[in-house]
C-alpha cells in the first residue's frame, strides 16, 4: 500500500516537473544559447542589422514573432518555437528573398493572405466613385477603409460612412479619418470636430506642403507628437468619441538620423512609417525588420502599419505585392497603401493579384 502511494506521489510531482519544463522551455534555450556567443541585442546596439545576426556553431537565428528582435537558439529546438508561435524562423526571408530576385512571386505561389490591407479614399475626388467600386469588389475581412472628406457634422458623416459600409463585404472595417500636416493645423481643429472620427493622422514629413515644424531632433518630434494626442483626448472627451492618433513618419527623412523610433512610439496610438521610396532598394527589408524591432521592443502597444505606394515612381503592383509578401510575418498590424486617386486601375491591378 505504500508503494502504491509513494509511486502516486512521483508520477504527480514528474507531471509538474514537467509542467515547469514546458513553461521556462523556451527561457532555457535562449539563456543557454546567448550564452555561447556576443548577444544578439549587443550586435544589433553595434550596428548589425537585425537579420545579420551571427550565431555561435549549433545555434539558429530567429526573431521574437511578438517583437521582431533577435535571438540565438539551439538549432534543434526551431520547429517547437515556430510551432508554438513564438518564434519566426529567419530562413523564410531568405526564401522569399531569392524568390523575390528570380521573379517567382506568382499569384499561386502566395497561398492564402493571413495579412490585412489598409486603403484611403477621399470623397473630394472624382474618382471617389469608381475607387469605391474597386474597394467593395476586393477587400476582404479585416481590410480597412480609412474615409477622407470635409463633413462637418455627425449626421452627414454617419451617412457616409453607413453608406460605404453597405457597399462592403461583411467585417470590412470602414472608419473616417481626418488628417493634418502641420501641427498647429491639428490642435486648433481637433478639438472641435464632430463626433464620428475614429482616427486623427498626423502626416509629419518635410516638405512644402508638409509640416513646417519638421525635425529630425527626436526629443522635439515626440513633443508635437505630444500636443497632437492632447488635441485627440480633447476630441474624444467633448464627444465620447474614441478616436486613435496616427503618426505617419517618412523613413527617408529619419531612418538614417539615429531617431529613436522605439521612443517615438511610446508617443502615438498608431505609426504608420512611410516606406514606399524604398521598395525597390536592396535594403528594403532590413531597414523595415530592424524599424519594427526597435518600436516593438520599447513599446509594443503601438500599432504599425507599413506603408508602401502604387504610385509609378515608388513602385509597380506587382512591386508592392512582393513587398508584403516579404514582410507579412512580422508583427505588422496592416499594411497602408498609398495611390493617387486617379489611379483606380493601379488599383485594381494590384487588388486583382493579392491572394484571397
Amino acid at each position: 500500500m505504500m508503494k502504491v502511494i509513494h509511486d502516486k506521489k512521483s508520477m504527480i510531482a514528474f507531471f509538474l516537473l514537467g509542467v515547469m519544463l514546458s513553461t521556462i522551455f523556451p527561457i532555457i534555450i535562449l539563456s543557454h544559447a546567448e550564452s555561447q556567443t556576443t548577444s544578439p541585442f549587443k550586435q544589433v546596439e553595434q550596428g548589425m542589422h537585425v537579420l545579420g545576426v551571427k550565431c555561435a556553431g549549433g545555434m539558429t537565428l530567429i526573431l521574437k514573432a511578438e517583437t521582431a528582435m533577435p535571438f540565438c537558439v539551439n538549432t534543434s529546438n526551431v520547429n517547437t518555437l515556430v510551432a508554438r508561435g513564438w518564434a519566426i524562423m529567419t530562413s523564410d526571408f531568405t526564401t522569399q528573398s531569392l524568390s523575390k530576385l528570380n521573379g517567382n512571386f506568382s499569384k499561386a505561389s502566395h497561398g492564402p493572405r493571413d495579412y490585412h490591407l489598409m486603403f484611403l479614399v477621399s470623397s473630394a475626388s472624382p474618382q471617389y466613385e469608381n475607387n469605391l467600386a474597386v474597394f467593395a469588389k476586393y477587400l476582404q475581412r479585416g481590410d480597412s477603409l480609412l474615409v477622407e472628406g470635409y463633413e462637418n457634422s455627425e449626421p452627414a458623416i454617419a451617412q457616409k460612412i453607413q453608406k460605404i459600409k453597405s457597399m462592403m463585404l461583411p467585417g470590412v472595417n470602414v472608419k473616417a479619418i481626418r488628417i493634418y500636416n502641420s501641427i498647429d493645423d491639428l490642435t486648433s481643429n481637433v478639438p472641435n470636430l464632430p463626433r464620428g472620427f475614429s482616427y486623427i493622422g498626423y502626416d509629419y514629413e518635410q516638405g512644402t506642403s508638409f509640416s513646417p515644424e519638421f525635425t529630425t531632433n527626436v526629443t522635439r518630434s515626440v513633443a508635437y507628437f505630444d500636443q497632437a494626442r492632447h488635441a485627440v483626448s480633447q476630441y474624444n472627451l467633448g464627444t465620447g468619441e474614441n478616436a486613435s492618433l496616427i503618426i505617419m513618419p517618412p523613413f527617408g527623412q529619419l531612418g538614417k538620423s539615429q531617431w529613436n523610433w522605439g521612443l517615438a512610439g511610446k508617443h502615438t496610438d498608431i505609426m504608420s512609417i512611410q516606406f514606399q521610396a524604398f521598395i525597390r532598394d536592396d535594403n528594403f527589408l532590413n531597414y523595415v525588420v530592424d524599424t519594427i524591432a526597435q518600436v516593438k521592443q520599447e513599446s509594443v502597444p503601438a500599432k504599425i502599419l507599413v506603408q508602401v505606394s502604387l504610385v509609378p515612381a515608388r513602385g509597380t503592383p506587382q512591386d508592392n505585392l512582393q513587398a508584403i509578401t516579404l514582410l507579412h510575418r512580422l508583427p505588422i498590424d496592416s499594411f497602408l497603401v498609398f495611390y493617387h486617386p486617379n489611379q483606380t486601375s493601379d488599383l485594381e491591378q494590384f487588388l486583382s493579384i493579392v491572394p484571397k
